[in-house]
């Protein structure tokens, strides 16, 4: 099954982030860069560049422009169709988010993923930066 992301109703076929550009947005959110300045939107536009073909990406530039979307926002659904799941936490009925594979017993980790705590298209990343490793 393919992994896909909709934005302004056109469906883009997904592939695992290329592994310089997911680096080069974890070192921008380590150093608290926002998503929309010019350092944070460009490593976002590589590594969503480095997720889909050169057509499909072509196309998304024009929808995103199209539709004003934000760096954040993109991103976020980006990761979300590579996570295959919400990067925002479930609605209050649910037990809690889930839990993964990954350990948090690694310093340098868990004092990203704090630092994060407000941002879950960030922490996303860094969960799957550290699934990769």
């Amino acid at each position: 099954m393919s992994k896909t992301v909709t934005l302004g109703g056109e469906v883009f076929f997904l592939r695992q982030p290329g592994h310089y550009a997911m680096q080069d947005v974890l070192e921008l959110a380590e150093q608290d860069a926002d998503s929309e300045s010019a350092a944070g939107f460009r490593a976002i536009s590589d590594l969503i560049a480095s997720c889909m073909s050169d057509e499909d990406y072509t196309r998304w530039v024009q929808v995103a422009r199209r539709e004003r979307s934000t760096g954040e926002d993109m991103i976020r659904l980006v990761l979300e169709g590579l996570a295959e799941r919400p990067t925002s936490r479930p609605s209050d009925s649910s037990a809690g988010p889930r839990t993964t594979g990954a350990s948090l017993t690694d310093d340098s980790f868990l004092r990203v993923m704090q630092a994060k705590a407000g941002r879950p298209d960030l922490q996303l990343m860094v969960m799957m930066a550290r699934e990769a490793s």
